[in-house]
């Protein structure tokens, strides 16, 4: 469901995705080939183990810094989980 602050959030997102365009495309033109793939595979590596590891480069959810983190089950989390319905 698209609601008024995803929709808000899209397009004060919209500048940032054109620079990224931007700048990937001047990147591709000047650097060869082989280095181009080799930095994109880098960040490719990055972002999945930060989503695999549950935020592990950001510390969101290593070493319990989370707010987030779990508790026992007679006590309510700390904060909201945004996937629940």
């Amino acid at each position: 469901m698209v609601s008024l602050s995803l929709l808000v959030e899209s397009l004060l997102l919209l500048p940032v995705v054109y620079l990224g365009v931007t700048a990937g495309t001047g990147f591709f033109g000047a650097l060869s080939d082989a280095r181009f793939y080799r930095i994109f595979q880098v960040i490719l590596l990055l972002m999945a183990m930060e989503g695999l590891g549950g935020g592990a480069l950001t510390g969101d959810g290593a070493g319990g810094k989370s707010p987030c983190r779990k508790r026992p089950r007679y006590k309510k989390p700390r904060c909201k989980n945004p996937f629940s319905a």
